[in-house]
């Protein structure tokens, strides 16, 4: 057995088992129905009834075509589901593994940090005493910073740690009316819930009605 190009499945004197077979009909209805419908405008209840058919006919083609797509997919799609299942708790673990790693890490360098900067300070001050034409004041922090980050990374053999200093925020403590509008943004979902179960007054929202059409299949 070997697989094509195409993704079917062969095998020498026997029928080619290619997924895309039982969806061929459909593209042929879909392109009529495309066809038939870019000539036709809705003017008169006569074309108006010949839309609605087309319309229907569309929503229950593209029915037909996702029941035909879920029974070729159903057997994938379980046994994906079932191997994300089965790793889940050992990524879950490993996940909080990592996350509580870098916790202990970061509270360990920061002493280790702070413990460098001390012995650093106590040596350049020592040097200040004994030399007059040693570094002034305000080299200071300076020459200790730069001693404190020559140190390089945490290393083992399964590999290495090191921290990095970057901007963040403070995602629980914030001011929202002094946020600028460019960095707020619409909870869309809620806001049609909202809707849906009656609210019709929402400070700076407009809530109206408007026609749709909705097709309904035999």
């Amino acid at each position: 057995m070997e697989i094509n190009l195409r993704g079917a499945v062969t095998k020498k004197g026997q029928k080619d088992l290619d997924w895309r077979k039982p969806f061929m009909p459909y593209w042929q209805e879909v392109e009529a129905l495309q066809e038939e419908l870019a000539h036709l405008e809705a003017t008169d209840p006569l074309s108006a009834e010949a839309v609605l058919s087309i319309g229907t006919s569309a929503k229950k083609l593209a029915k037909d075509i996702k029941e035909q797509e879920k029974i070729i997919t159903e057997s994938a799609s379980s046994f994906i589901k079932a191997v994300r299942k089965f790793t889940k708790p050992w990524l879950e673990k490993l996940e909080q593994i990592e996350r509580m790693s870098k916790s202990r890490l970061a509270l360990w360098t920061q002493a280790e940090k702070a413990r460098r900067e001390e012995e650093a300070r106590s040596r350049y001050e020592e040097l200040m005493q004994d030399l007059q034409s040693g570094p002034s004041d305000g080299m200071l922090p300076a020459l200790i910073k730069a001693e404190v980050d020559s140190a390089g990374p945490l290393r083992t053999e399964s590999g290495s740690a090191y921290t990095i200093t970057e901007w963040t925020w403070d995602r629980e403590n914030v001011q929202f009316d002094l946020v600028p509008n460019e960095y707020k943004a619409l909870d869309e979902a809620k806001i049609t819930k909202a809707v849906k179960a009656g609210i019709r007054n929402i400070p700076g929202i407009r809530i109206y009605q408007v026609e749709r059409v909705r097709f309904r299949t035999c």
